[in-house]
């Protein structure tokens, strides 16, 4: 497990205390009201330069001024999600319905911890620092809202690092991989227009429930058939829904559904291929066929410089895993600056359960460990 430095250390109950603060408010999207004024109330306290806000309705940008204005930045995202907690914790929701079931409460009391201790260090900061505090990760897309918003005109800078918790890495481990990291996704809808009828005269009508399920079988062989098996790819449908009477006809259709993909060629490929397995459809079926692809979050795209930087300071502490399909919006700015998102193993034997979980916890201490390599991080480009 990670060495961390006392001072860090020291840091331990009030990591505790914000992160049973803020688990306590979980907001939603980008209504992250009370979230953004406790952090605020925490961060006045340190010795920050500024605190701008106004960006994605909830977000805001704090600056700690060094010698020079080149700076690096730090995100942390805010927004919960629309679960019902059932754990037992005395510090459980107080939100009905909502719950930090993603961390996104260790990842702010972790950039609290962070930021605290580098106004403690101001006198020997080199260069200055970005904190990032973004709402609406969870779907919202608060990542591109803060940058068209003005983020990095009001604060260039040179890189920027993020982290997430995970269940599935040892506490005390720190995952990463250069190059594509997490996918590029897209939201799938669509919906399919016949004509009813009843259930014993099937040929007076347009019966889309046979269309749906030869098109969810089409859209299958998209993946299996179409795209080079090196390129991993993934269309999955999770929704659907046809009919409502046992013995009517259904005359609609609607399928839901998400792809994801490492490569823009590849995504690109598998919305062509599904337009044209749609109008197929249509055709075959004499029906109406429409389909609509929401655009969502970029590849999240290590920079292979800051990667090896992030092996040196974590030594044996550091593992190279494998890509993962799930989407993240920190890919946003690294279309804007050469950035790095790595991964923070929280698992032990007491904690076990994965993100969007509904009893999903963690001991606090596991975030020390991010707090400890961001510092190292800072120290290794000769920053602090």
């Amino acid at each position: 497990m990670m060495k961390i430095r006392k001072e860090i250390m020291e840091l331990l109950p009030e990591v505790k205390h914000n992160r049973r603060e803020l688990h306590q408010i979980p907001e939603i999207g980008l209504a992250t009201i009370k979230t953004k004024e406790y952090l605020i109330e925490q961060l006045s306290g340190y010795g920050v330069d500024e605190i701008k806000t106004g960006y994605a309705e909830n977000g805001f940008a704090v600056w700690v001024q060094g010698q020079s204005r080149d700076a690096v930045g730090f995100r942390s995202d805010m927004d919960a999600l629309p679960i019902q907690e059932e754990t037992t914790v005395a510090f459980k929701s107080h939100h009905e319905g909502n719950m930090h079931a993603c961390g996104h409460d260790g990842h702010m009391a972790n950039m609290l911890a962070l930021c605290h201790y580098i106004c403690k260090h101001k006198k020997q900061l080199k260069q200055s620092v970005l904190f990032i505090f973004q709402p609406g990760e969870e779907g919202d897309g608060g990542a591109r809202r803060m940058i068209d918003q003005g983020l990095f005109r009001d604060y260039p800078i040179q890189q920027v690092f993020g982290t997430h918790l995970v269940g599935d890495l040892p506490k005390g481990k720190i995952g990463c991989k250069a190059g594509p990291f997490m996918a590029r996704n897209g939201e799938i809808t669509i919906k399919l227009y016949g004509q009813s009828a009843h259930g014993a005269q099937p040929h007076t009508g347009n019966d889309m429930s046979i269309a749906m399920s030869s098109l969810l079988l089409q859209l299958q062989t998209i993946v299996s058939r179409n795209m080079d098996p090196l390129h991993n790819t993934v269309i999955t449908f999770g929704e659907i829904h046809c009919g409502q009477v046992s013995n009517v006809i259904a005359d609609h259709a609607i399928m839901r559904g998400t792809m994801r993909s490492f490569t823009d060629a590849m995504y690109e490929k598998m919305k062509i291929r599904m337009q044209q397995i749609c109008d197929g459809i249509a055709e075959s079926f004499q029906c109406k066929a429409e389909l609509y692809i929401e655009d969502c979050y970029h590849v999240v795209d290590n920079d292979e410089t800051l990667n090896e930087l992030l092996k040196q300071v974590c030594g044996d502490d550091y593992l190279e895993i494998e890509p993962r399909m799930i989407s993240e919006d920190f890919s946003d700015y690294q279309r804007e600056v050469p950035g790095l998102f790595y991964f923070t193993g929280i698992q032990d034997e007491r904690y076990n359960k994965n993100i969007h979980d509904c009893q999903f916890d963690f001991d606090e201490a596991a975030l020390l460990t991010s707090v400890e390599v961001n510092v190292r991080l800072l120290e290794a480009m000769h920053i602090l």
